[in-house]
């Protein structure tokens, strides 16, 4: 069975979503960030093209923003200018199993791979 490098990599080696690759399981990073827009303060989840809330003060927002928190999201406080003003980490994390080809690699050579090919 022949395996296309390039999209196996593009697909699994993404830094902004996938943790470690060579760890059993890949942890997923999901952030959503407070920023600030004409109508007032916004939540958005990193990747989206819209908000998933809109407040009218900042603080309204940080506070429904840590309710993603709860569901394993790091919480991204911005500046009105756009600057990070806080950073708070999720402690539950998020992970997806090891992609099966990685197994099979590792079943068939006996040593996990480096994701380079």
């Amino acid at each position: 069975m022949c395996v296309d490098a390039e999209n196996t990599e593009n697909n699994f080696n993404d830094e902004n979503e996938l943790g470690d690759t060579d760890k059993e399981e890949m942890v997923i990073h999901k952030r959503v960030h407070v920023i600030k827009r004409d109508e007032g303060w916004a939540i958005k989840k990193e990747g989206a093209s819209r908000a998933t809330r809109i407040y009218k003060s900042k603080r309204e927002a940080v506070e429904g923003a840590r309710e993603f928190k709860k569901s394993g999201y790091d919480v991204v406080i911005h500046n009105e200018d756009g600057s990070i003003q806080r950073w708070e980490k999720s402690k539950k994390k998020k992970t997806l199993p090891t992609p099966s080809y990685k197994k099979a690699y590792e079943n068939a050579f006996g040593k996990k791979s480096s994701n380079r090919y």
